[in-house]
């Protein structure tokens, strides 16, 4: 069986195409900005398509991954990522959850 690719209706930042880029590493193409806890934790990470080392601004947003941490029932994080379209709305998400073993 062949992978399914979803096509959207606008083109997405990252890629400038209109085909579901969750597969691709966009660590790999972008800057990362990082809002962080008071506890040194991520709680934004947001990765922008140009930033301009003049000024220290970033543009055009391309992906957000926003963390959320837990300690009840168990240790765990959940990352919320948001891939935008070029127009800045948000055209697909994917939920990831750590869970950490306890002893």
């Amino acid at each position: 069986m062949g992978r399914t690719i979803e096509i959207y209706e606008k083109e997405f930042m990252l890629t400038g195409e209109n085909i579901d880029p969750k597969s691709l590493d966009f660590t790999f193409y972008t800057q990362e900005k990082v809002i962080w806890n008071p506890n040194s934790t991520p709680a934004v990470k947001e990765y922008y398509m140009n930033f301009n080392s003049q000024t220290g601004e970033f543009s055009n947003l391309a992906v957000r991954c926003t963390y959320t941490y837990e300690t009840q029932p168990v240790p765990s994080r959940t990352e919320d990522i948001e891939w935008f379209f070029e127009d800045g709305s948000v055209g697909t998400t994917r939920q990831l959850i750590q869970v950490n073993e306890t002893e």
